[in-house]
């Protein structure tokens, strides 16, 4: 279990991605509020790729709040 690992909150733009815990059941717990940016994103993807290099499935539980969106930033991949 990762309790609040890798969270980000951005207060200037309000947009909160929030990576709360991979539990043993291998859920990852996610938190979403705002309008989400590149910051957002990249604060919780080291951990989730981690996570899902391993064999065993990996489900996702996320919890919307007042979500606004995604800046097109946030999934352009070079």
């Amino acid at each position: 279990m990762c309790p609040k690992a890798g969270t980000s909150n951005i207060s200037d733009g309000g947009s909160m991605l929030g990576l709360t815990e991979i539990n043993s059941s291998r859920v990852a717990v996610l938190e979403v509020s705002g309008k989400l940016a590149e910051e957002d994103c990249n604060s919780v993807l080291p951990e989730l790729e981690a996570a899902l290099d391993k064999p065993e499935p990996l489900r996702f539980y996320i919890e919307l709040h007042n979500f606004s969106g995604i800046d097109i930033a946030a999934i352009q991949k070079e």
